[in-house]
């Protein structure tokens, strides 16, 4: 497989333009120290690749849609990546494969010696890929984001460098919360508490009559309401946390996906297969795929 400068991609998509990926460069008046790259990816069927960071390079990315499993060479560890992931990629190889939906994603790039507390904050991670999860719908990040992508807006060093400060922030603080990592805006009691015990307790035979006990309305009432307040259907979340859950153990701990989904209670092969193909946009063999690469590197 070939392995892609993640930098000269960028610019040589701008400059001969690859169907089905569109790449946006935004750069400074004033400073040449960091650019984003705004990428949108239409993937109708799932796409994998190989790319590096260079040397004395970093890179910290804000997913706005769409799912991807990466996997680092040097850390030897892979992520689940989606809506308001944040995640920061190091001089190294990577291996990506994106599931079959549109997948946007900010990235933010910046040498590595220009920005103070970088290599005590890189020491702290302890081999893992910095990650954390926000809310798309309301986090002060996405509104940065979208000022800056603005043709209107006038772009400058502080700006850029604001939303690299910001990002890296989130990764510090480690926000991962049940609300952004399942795409849930910020949600009241009772709603709050049904939600954290899908997350806790997935692999419960969970449906909407007890749900909607549980939270003290009808049947009716409780379907209306959650979807109104989520954007989506109890059952439909129920879903998302299982899928999710599923992939993030076996990139998380290396199980079986078989045994993934059994720990978050789904039995069936085929059950399986299509929850993966419906929430995330990869199938079965899509994520063995990728996190077979893990696999190969630890033996290499």
């Amino acid at each position: 497989m070939e392995v892609i400068e993640i930098i000269s991609s960028f610019r040589q998509s701008i400059v001969a333009p690859t169907p089905g990926i569109d790449v946006q460069e935004l750069t400074t008046d004033d400073s040449a120290a960091i650019t984003v790259y705004r990428s949108s990816r239409q993937n109708t069927a799932p796409q994998i690749f190989s790319f590096y960071v260079p040397k004395g390079v970093i890179v910290v990315a804000l997913r706005l849609t769409g799912t991807s499993i990466i996997t680092s060479h040097i850390w030897q560890r892979s992520n689940l990546l989606q809506a308001g992931s944040v995640y920061l990629l190091a001089e190294g190889s990577y291996s990506v494969i994106f599931g079959r939906r549109t997948s946007e994603t900010v990235f933010v790039v910046f040498d590595r010696s220009s920005v103070p507390g970088i290599e005590s904050f890189m020491n702290k991670q302890q081999g893992n890929i910095p990650l954390c999860s926000v809310d798309v719908n309301s986090d002060p990040l996405i509104t940065k984001v979208n000022s800056i992508s603005s043709n209107s807006s006038r772009n400058s060093y502080f700006k850029f460098s604001g939303l690299l400060m910001d990002i890296l922030d989130r990764l510090s603080e480690q926000s991962n919360t049940a609300h952004s990592i399942y795409g849930l805006p910020q949600l009241e009691e009772p709603f709050v508490k049904l939600c954290d015990e899908v997350v806790a307790h997935p692999d419960r035979h969970w449906n909407i009559g007890d749900a909607a006990e549980s939270c003290g309305y009808s049947v009716y009432h409780f379907s209306r309401t959650f979807r109104a307040k989520t954007g989506s259907g109890f059952p439909e979340f129920v879903n998302r946390v299982r899928s999710t859950q599923a992939v993030m153990l076996m990139c998380d701990e290396g199980v079986s996906l078989e045994s993934a989904f059994q720990r978050v209670g789904i039995e069936a092969r085929s059950a399986a297969n299509k929850l993966l193909i419906r929430e995330l946009g990869l199938s079965r063999v899509d994520v063995r795929r990728v996190l077979a690469l893990t696999v190969v590197n630890r033996a290499s």
